[in-house]
């Protein structure tokens, strides 16, 4: 068996972030570790089983990675397996503050340990436990933080969210994350508005508990656009206070936007989809070009993270069997000059013999952060 790379790399390293950026701002973050924690990262190793006879690397029998914590505890890592032959192994728990590191793995039916040097080891953040109920207020939205009812130990915690606008909050879907104080991770199961304790090893005194929202927001009932065809939907108020400026559905064809309003339309047909502000400010013109049907969303640029989407939907019957169209290649681009407002074109690939669909506006919340003391989680833990 041969190790052939480790590294330490951020949870969102993998969207297309050039590597000097990402380095870049890490070291900067490092200045302020002791306040702020350290990102969400993990530990990602790539092996492969060599063959010394042929020179190359064989189809490998890895299974069942682990790494042991100096008082037994066991974490296990995630294992892929590529064409090349080389396994890649992500660990988002393991002992960060150890110079080494001692892994396990199966092969061949027989366990492999072996000591590596840890690539990047970590300080441990300075994070304080908060009284309960604990509150964020973010982007017109109350998150809350409640404990769960006496002895209900699995599920410690109660997160709620609230509407602070005009209008009422949507239909909401959303998950949960815990980081210890090391930058240790792990998604959490939730159960209605309850949140289940981890079964990690979490290390630290106090527990940072992130809430990420998505809320889905009607646009209204519209039938598919013929090509050079458009118009503008008129979403619940709750899209309008959290950002939303416009939304366009528009057929195939090209499109030149003034004062947020459509001013030439034309049905050629378009070989790219092409997404372009060209006045100075908010208010100049934006250049649309669409190779199939497509949702246009202009909304102010969302704070701390926040972003929004869009889809069609099929409504009616058996909701099991409705079908959902989002973009797979969405274009965004963000006028610079002025205010900030963003532009998003998501084209759909839309199969469905109902001539009517529901467009809802996607919105991802900034997440809501907590710090709850790790002595919550010692029944569960231990």
């Amino acid at each position: 068996m041969r190790i052939l790379d480790a590294q330490v790399r951020a949870s969102f390293s993998d969207s297309g972030e050039l590597d000097w950026k990402r380095r870049l701002r890490q070291f900067f973050l490092r200045r302020w570790i002791s306040k702020a924690g350290p990102e969400p990262s993990s530990l990602w190793l790539s092996v492969a089983e060599f063959d010394p006879a042929g020179g190359t690397f064989v189809p490998p029998t890895f299974k069942n990675p682990a790494i042991r914590f100096d008082d037994g505890r066991k974490t296990t890592g995630k294992l892929w397996h590529t064409e090349s032959n080389i396994c890649r192994i992500e660990f988002a728990v393991y002992p960060r503050a150890d110079s080494e590191l001692t892994v396990e793995l199966q092969a061949s039916n027989e366990t492999v340990r072996f000591r590596l040097r840890n690539p990047e080891r970590m300080r441990s953040a300075r994070w304080k436990a908060l009284a309960f109920p604990q509150t964020n207020d973010l982007l017109q939205t109350r998150w809350v933080l409640e404990k769960n009812r006496p002895g209900n130990d699995l599920y410690p915690f109660r997160v709620r969210s609230y509407a602070l606008g005009q209008d009422s909050k949507k239909w909401m879907t959303w998950r949960a994350r815990f980081i210890d104080e090391l930058g240790n991770w792990t998604d959490l199961e939730t159960r209605g508005a309850e949140v289940r304790a981890p079964s990690v090893p979490m290390t630290g005194d106090c527990l940072k508990i992130m809430a990420h929202g998505t809320e889905y927001i009607s646009a209204g009932m519209m039938a598919v656009p013929e090509p050079g065809m458009s118009k503008e939907l008129i979403p619940a108020r709750r899209a309008l206070e959290l950002g939303l400026n416009r939304i366009y559905l528009m057929g195939e064809g090209e499109y030149l936007l003034g004062d947020g309003r459509i001013i030439q339309a034309l049905g050629m047909k378009q070989t790219k989809s092409q997404l372009e502000f060209k006045g100075r400010n908010s208010t100049g013109a934006i250049s649309v070009k669409c190779t199939k049907p497509s949702l246009l969303l202009l909304f102010n640029e969302p704070p701390n993270g926040a972003q929004m989407s869009a889809r069609l939907r099929e409504r009616g019957g058996d909701e099991r069997r409705q079908k959902m169209f989002h973009a797979r290649k969405p274009l965004m681009e963000t006028n610079d000059h002025g205010p900030r407002m963003v532009a998003r074109l998501l084209p759909l690939d839309i199969a469905t013999d109902r001539t009517k669909l529901e467009a809802e506006v996607i919105v991802y919340h900034p997440a809501a952060e907590f710090f709850v003391a790790s002595s919550v989680f010692r029944k569960t833990r231990n």
